[in-house]
């Protein structure tokens, strides 16, 4: 994605020779060759007035891409992206980075040499009339193919000839090597958390695992560019499958689609923790198969509603989709009782004696991935920073949080900081100590498995430092 700039596609929108009140093309050109690219591609004459632009030419007027074409109506460039998203999920970006103020009227799928694709239109308010970036795009080997042709003409004459035009062959190697198994991403989201492959609402007791590693799962920002309401999504080989959760059993449940006919007939599923209902239906423009897996408790309901790309949804993946859906009692992510804390979202606990307040102080640079703490009593606080990062990243983090812990003290009266090791939750820690004849400070870092928490003591003496010693402990 590094070299495309929506400056550039600017200029391209509007090439003063081809569409915008310029010189237009010859529409005698000769036919050409089809263009042949190593990527993967073939791109044939889409027909008369047509002329096509090999690598070097379609890269000299549009940075990035691989081959394109110039017609009587505008332009159209084929460029490819690495990127693990499946191309439904593509095609919003594309709004974002690619246009000032362009809007998305389809995002279909469709087939290229008989493979998935995704078609999509972008409408872009231009002074003079609107503007229409089409196009389609086809994932495949870790990669986004993508042919984008631009026109003031909204005929399927003016964009579906060079459409057409786009043929796929076999890459002479993918943009990028592809994983074996995707790293899992990791977020906190409030009461939820996204670790391991799992998806976990506490507030709604609802989780969700992928059936296997070679499934995206993703939640928060990411799984509302696929759908606003939609708090995780799942997709693997042309399949996605959204999650809805909504408070009360009258919630959002097998229609959540208006754009979706669906039979009035089910089927009992065994959803293990409990019973669920599975639903299918079509959509109504497209005729994309849609099946729907629901699910509700007094206060909840859930709905998986899933799309295929391909055809008919496989049972065995519905029903793997299912097993991995478990709806039980709801807790509170975080609990506060007369015995301590405990985070089930970042697996720790503090056990402290009563009379110690916890306070939930803004954790500034962590958004979704921890939290911080703080409990005071008196003159005394013990806070405990937590993160959820990569095993990769674990060093990075516990790097990060000790310089945010010293530059927090940096103006108090304290000598120079003694590093050692020490014992923390059964744990090897870090131990950083700052001290003067007026207070002390214990900073402690441990990790596990992705979670890395900075535990500090602020106090007198060595109380707090003894109780953080003797209370804090991981839970999971």
């Amino acid at each position: 994605m590094g070299r495309l700039r929506r400056g550039v596609l600017a200029g391209v929108l509007c090439l003063g020779f081809v569409a915008c009140g310029g010189e237009s093309v010859d529409p005698q050109a000769l036919k050409s060759p089809p263009i042949e690219s190593p990527a993967g591609f073939r791109l044939k004459w889409p027909g008369p007035g047509w002329q096509l632009l090999d690598g070097e030419k379609a890269d000299a007027v549009y940075p990035g891409a691989l081959a394109g074409a110039l017609g009587p109506s505008g332009a159209a460039f084929v460029w490819r992206e690495s990127t693990q998203q499946p191309a439904h999920v593509v095609i919003p970006e594309l709004v974002t980075r690619l246009t000032q103020a362009g809007e998305l009227r389809e995002n279909e799928g469709a087939e290229v040499s008989g493979q998935p694709a995704q078609r999509f239109t972008i409408e872009v308010p231009r002074e003079g009339g609107t503007l229409y970036l089409r196009g389609v795009v086809v994932s495949r080997n870790g990669e986004a193919l993508i042919l984008a042709n631009t026109s003031h003409d909204d005929s399927p004459e003016s964009y579906q000839p060079v459409i057409d035009a786009l043929e796929l062959t076999d890459p002479e190697a993918p943009a990028v090597p592809v994983a074996a198994e995707p790293a899992p991403q990791t977020l906190i989201l409030g009461p939820a958390i996204l670790r391991e492959g799992t998806y976990h609402d506490f507030a709604h007791g609802v989780a969700w695992t992928r059936p296997d590693p070679k499934w995206r799962l993703v939640a928060g920002h990411d799984a509302r560019q696929v759908d606003p309401t939609a708090v995780a999504v799942m997709d693997h080989e042309g399949l996605t499958a959204m999650l809805f959760v909504d408070d009360g059993p009258g919630g959002k449940t097998a229609p959540a689609f208006k754009d979706v006919i669906w039979s009035e007939d089910s089927k009992p599923i065994n959803l293990e923790d409990e019973g669920g209902r599975l639903w299918s239906g079509r959509v109504r423009k497209v005729g994309r198969p849609v099946s729907a897996i629901t699910a509700a408790r007094d206060d909840v309901s859930v709905a998986i509603v899933a799309w295929s790309l391909i055809g008919e949804i496989p049972e065995a993946q519905l029903k793997a989709l299912a097993k991995g859906l478990q709806v039980s009692a709801s807790r509170k992510a975080e609990e506060m009782s007369m015995s301590g804390y405990q985070d089930h979202r970042l697996g720790f606990a503090l056990d402290l004696p009563s009379g110690w307040l916890a306070e939930h102080p803004d954790a500034g640079l962590l958004g979704e991935r921890g939290s911080f703490v703080r409990f005071r009593s008196e003159d005394r606080w013990i806070g405990v920073l937590s993160v959820q990062a990569s095993t990769a990243r674990e060093a990075l983090w516990e790097d990060f949080l000790q310089r945010r812990i010293g530059e927090s003290f940096a103006h108090s009266a304290l000598g120079d900081a003694k590093t050692g090791k020490d014992t923390l939750g059964e744990l090897e820690a870090k131990h950083v100590v700052w001290s003067s004849s007026l207070q002390q400070v214990d900073l402690w870092v441990v990790h596990e498995d992705g979670r890395v928490h900075a535990i500090v003591a602020v106090d007198q003496n060595t109380t707090s430092a003894d109780l953080v010693r003797k209370g804090f402990r991981l839970t999971d």
